[in-house]
């Protein structure tokens, strides 16, 4: 099944606490180059490859997230296809 958003794109919408995901979702936010990752490996190369380590923990944490956002989007799609 097609991903309705991508992690970048849940990253802009994400709110941020005073926690290593929060800190994690600034990070990428304020960086350019942050990747349009299509797994959670890419993320982690990639901060890896920056120096990032701090943020290893952030963005594990994040990407959970993001798996349960997207998975609970394609349930509604479904449900709302289902009772149309």
């Amino acid at each position: 099944m097609e991903a309705l958003f991508t992690f970048k794109e849940y990253l802009v919408v994400r709110k941020t606490g005073a926690d290593e995901a929060g800190d994690f979702v600034r990070l990428a936010r304020r960086d350019p180059g942050f990747p349009d990752a299509a797994t959670l490996d890419e993320v982690l190369a990639y901060l890896e490859r920056g120096g990032n380590l701090e943020a290893l923990a952030g963005a594990r944490v994040t990407w959970r997230k993001y798996v349960i956002a997207e998975r609970d989007a394609q349930r509604m799609k479904v449900h709302k296809a289902q009772n149309a």
